[in-house]
């Protein structure tokens, strides 16, 4: 009986202990892979990408409007009007942060927008942004996102 103790327990500390690490680390790699997908989405001026993995409540503030825009059509609008006023943007990324809480995940960090305005020249601006995602059925979804400007 002492034997079959021992096994359950240490059974339990292998499920507990060492699969939760996994687990979690499978669900960060997921919350920065949508990262990167709507980054990609946005470099390369892939509408339906940038706007499928966002939450119908999104509330978005600076790229695109020094105003607040809420919900999933206003951010489709503003995302179409960014890629039109465009000849080109890159989003460059700089030391990306991630962290999970539940079903809440956050990606912040700096970014470097190099673009280029119809008739403009190449403008390079350095900024910081912070996203917020909820997992959603196994999904995460952009809640939030922040972009803004640093002084230059």
């Amino acid at each position: 009986m002492t034997l079959l103790r021992i096994y359950l327990v240490c059974a339990w500390v292998l499920v507990l202990g060492g699969l939760s690490p996994a687990l979690g680390q499978s669900e960060r790699e997921a919350l920065i892979a949508a990262f990167n997908a709507e980054i990609e989405a946005l470099n390369t001026g892939d509408l339906n990408a940038a706007v499928a993995t966002v939450h119908d409540k999104i509330v978005l503030y600076g790229l695109y409007s020094p105003f607040p825009i809420e919900g999933k059509e206003a951010f489709r609008q503003a995302v179409q009007e960014y890629f039109d006023e465009q000849e080109h943007a890159t989003l460059e990324i700089v030391h990306p942060r991630y962290r999970l809480t539940g079903a809440t995940g956050v990606a912040w960090g700096h970014y470097q927008l190099t673009r280029k305005l119809k008739g403009e020249p190449v403008d390079i601006t350095p900024g910081q942004y912070m996203l917020t995602y909820v997992q959603i059925d196994g999904a995460w979804l952009v809640m939030s996102m922040h972009f803004a400007p640093l002084p230059q």
